[in-house]
């Protein structure tokens, strides 16, 4: 899996403060924003469809943001809203464990479903791209 080749658009909605970016393709999307003041970089949300699912694509899709937040040149990234187990899982994988804050641990995602909503996590990560 090439996430390059999987990213179907990246737009730029660019703000006073702020620019917006969002990146689909045919299997996610992942939604992110960049504080130019601050240079903090956040993953707002990151989806991968349901069809393609525990195949590799968030991973994948994950990685394609913190690459691009480096990029541009953000100090850290930083994710405050996690509500699956499967995001944490991924997000863990790629930056480390220890850059990830678990609130409460909810239930796995049940098979075909988009979220759930009975038990969910709450999480958040700050990950240092300086410290690299």
């Amino acid at each position: 899996m090439n996430p390059e080749q999987n990213i179907i658009e990246i737009r730029e909605n660019p703000h006073e403060n702020y620019t917006d970016f969002y990146m689909h393709s045919d299997k996610g999307q992942l939604t992110s924003s960049i504080d130019l003041n601050t240079l903090e970089y956040e993953i707002i949300d990151y989806i991968i469809y349901n069809a393609y699912r525990r195949q590799g694509y968030g991973k994948e899709l994950f990685k394609f943001g913190v690459d691009h937040a480096k990029s541009i040149g953000a100090q850290a990234i930083i994710g405050v809203n996690i509500v699956s187990r499967e995001s944490i899982n991924v997000i863990a994988s790629v930056i480390g464990e220890d850059k990830v804050t678990i609130e409460k641990l909810g239930d796995y995602t049940p098979q075909g479903k988009d979220d759930n909503s009975v038990n969910r996590t709450k999480a958040s990560f700050r990950y240092d791209t300086r410290a690299l």
